[in-house]
């Protein structure tokens, strides 16, 4: 029972990052960077280069996941 609650969290959690993080990818960083302060350029830029980590680290957790399960099942 334990192990359907969390399975439920993190289709949650990848549910929660997916339709809420691309849409702070929307700001072009030049465009975002009109008023020339540092803040307002350097947060679209550390999220568009961040982004591929992101989802290297949420597709790293889910395999870890689903092997640690699987050894458990066995």
């Amino acid at each position: 029972m334990q192990s359907l609650k969390m399975k439920f969290r993190w289709i949650w959690i990848c549910i929660i990052l997916i339709v809420i993080y691309p849409s702070f990818m929307n700001a072009c960083p030049v465009c975002a960077g009109q008023d020339n302060t540092l803040s307002d350029i350097l947060v679209p830029i550390t999220l568009l280069l961040g982004t591929p980590f992101a989802v290297a680290g949420i597709f790293i957790a889910v395999v870890l996941k689903h092997n640690k399960t699987e050894k458990e099942n066995a």
